[in-house]
């Protein structure tokens, strides 16, 4: 079970769909965690003294950004090196509630490293001002990109033959030089959906409305 993050709801629902990052949340067993009203609450459900015990003393040791060892007290206890603390932004004003819910959230990064839980995790430390932070956090652990704006939906994907052929064929499809990436008109969304299905299944996307699983 994942360490201090949400756990997202399943959905088969396209990107386009899913709701806002601060909506997913839920109930396992052992150990979960919910965001409520910005703040991130620990509730331990049926468990032992023992395993409440061993939460409490999980201690970080790779950094949740570069996920490099931690070697000091005070980065094994934020969970972040001082070089990424410098680079991306740790340390950003920001009020002390959005602080104390952001330290939390990078010490749960650093201590899960992958998996969706932790792209969630970068998606509320978006919306509590840590934009640089999230996006090195995001950027080390999605695959998919996908960016709506006014000229459209953008799309970064590793490359695979089969895949690049199929986006050829949605119409509206142009490569864009400058930004590396195909791009597509947003009456093409189904057509995307489809062909980011047949190929990227599984893979971790960060898209307009937060990350998500392609399932």
């Amino acid at each position: 079970m994942p360490y201090g993050v949400p756990a997202p709801t399943a959905s088969a629902a396209p990107w386009w769909a899913l709701p806002s990052p601060a909506d997913f949340g839920g109930c396992s067993s052992v150990q979960h965690v919910t965001l409520e009203i910005g703040t991130i609450k620990c509730l331990f459900m049926d468990a032992t003294s023992d395993e409440k015990a061993r939460a409490i003393r999980l201690v970080a040791t790779s950094c949740a950004i570069c996920a490099r060892p931690l070697r000091d007290s005070i980065s094994v206890e934020a969970g972040i090196g001082p070089e990424c603390r410098k680079r991306y932004g740790y340390h950003v004003d920001v009020p002390p509630k959005f602080r104390a819910e952001a330290n939390k959230l990078v010490h749960a990064i650093a201590i899960n490293q992958t998996g969706l839980v932790v792209l969630k995790a970068a998606d509320r430390l978006r919306e509590l001002g840590f934009a640089k932070l999230a996006e090195a956090v995001s950027a080390k652990r999605a695959e998919v990109f996908i960016i709506q704006d006014e000229k459209g939906i953008c799309v970064k994907a590793p490359y695979l033959e089969e895949a690049t052929e199929a986006f050829r064929r949605i119409p509206g499809r142009k490569w864009s030089n400058d930004e590396k990436a195909n791009r597509f008109p947003v009456s093409a969304k189904r057509e995307l959906w489809a062909v980011l299905r047949t190929f990227y299944l599984g893979s971790l996307a960060v898209g307009p409305q937060g990350s998500f699983e392609i399932n």
